[in-house]
């Protein structure tokens, strides 16, 4: 075998050791019935852990395979609709405890723009955002407090229904109000906070609403870091001398740089594994696609 096909070998194994489904079997335990409301790239699934439940909306990208059970509904393309469901999903007097999923993307997946705000001028501020030299998380405290869904709407919409969150992080530090922006968390940032990352770019006189601040039962159940080190773990046992570096958000000329000087420190055999979310700016012409 091949050093590119046991590094490929080593990649698939790590991504069936994440086992999404056991890790959120393990969190829950005999805990259940629950009414779920699962969002993101990995909201089918956490799902799937999930024994016992009655109903659940799960909003996945488009083009994912949903779940085949009469229990689940899927909202269409339209993530106004399907933000609009799982808020009223929330707020309804079914009695069952409410269990959130989210995972990255998720935020993109979940719109309602706060009163006063059209949806096209969400766009163009978020658009604006993306585009200047911020820091994800930057961008999202924008975003939570544009929203009545982001930055804990769902754990608001509850009232006092008892509700819990089980989170798969994409994001460096693991923060749980960063992942898919916090939907059914507790937001540490204010208002305050939101115009001034807004006002830095241009961006004034939006209708920032104040998110949740009420201490949340929500539990990470797999980050970055912990696949960073399941790879090393799977590269060793094919054969690598392979480490995992610590987290990395910095800017991605200054990763780019600190990864060639890697290179020529290292030999035949060695792997390194990295976290790492590069900071870069979008071009005038970027295309299609994310940054």
């Amino acid at each position: 075998m091949t050093a590119r096909e046991r590094i490929l070998a080593a990649f698939h194994d790590a991504v069936a050791r994440a086992d999404l489904p056991g890790r959120v079997a393990r969190a829950l335990g005999e805990d259940g019935p629950f009414v779920v409301i699962a969002a993101g790239k990995a909201a089918t699934s956490m799902l799937a852990g999930v024994r016992d439940f009655s109903r659940a909306l799960v909003v996945i990208p488009r083009g994912s395979a949903a779940p085949n059970d009469p229990r689940v509904t899927v909202p269409d393309e339209s993530s106004v609709r399907a933000a609009e469901a799982a808020l009223a999903l929330a707020a309804s007097d079914a009695p069952e405890e409410r269990l959130f999923l989210i995972s990255g993307g998720a935020s993109s997946l979940l719109c309602a723009p706060a009163p006063g705000l059209g949806l096209d001028r969400k766009r163009e501020v978020v658009d604006t955002l993306l585009r200047a030299e911020l820091p994800i998380s930057d961008v999202n405290v924008v975003r939570r407090h544009l929203s009545r869904v982001k930055g804990g709407g769902l754990a608001r919409a509850c009232g006092a229904r008892p509700r819990r969150t089980l989170i798969v992080s994409d994001v460096l530090g693991d923060a749980p109000e960063g992942v898919g922006s916090g939907p059914s968390v507790a937001d540490p940032t204010t208002i305050e906070d939101a115009a001034r990352v807004a006002a830095g770019v241009g961006c004034a006189d939006l209708p920032f609403v104040e998110t949740w601040k009420h201490r949340e039962r929500a539990e990470l159940v797999a980050t970055p870091r912990d696949f960073a080190e399941t790879m090393a773990a799977a590269l060793v046992e094919r054969g690598f001398e392979a480490r995992a570096f610590a987290d990395a958000g910095r800017d991605v000329a200054e990763l780019a740089r600190r990864y060639a000087e890697i290179v020529t420190e290292m030999k035949p055999g060695d792997a390194r594994v990295r976290a790492a979310e590069p900071v870069l700016r979008v071009p005038p012409s970027a295309g299609r696609g994310g940054r």
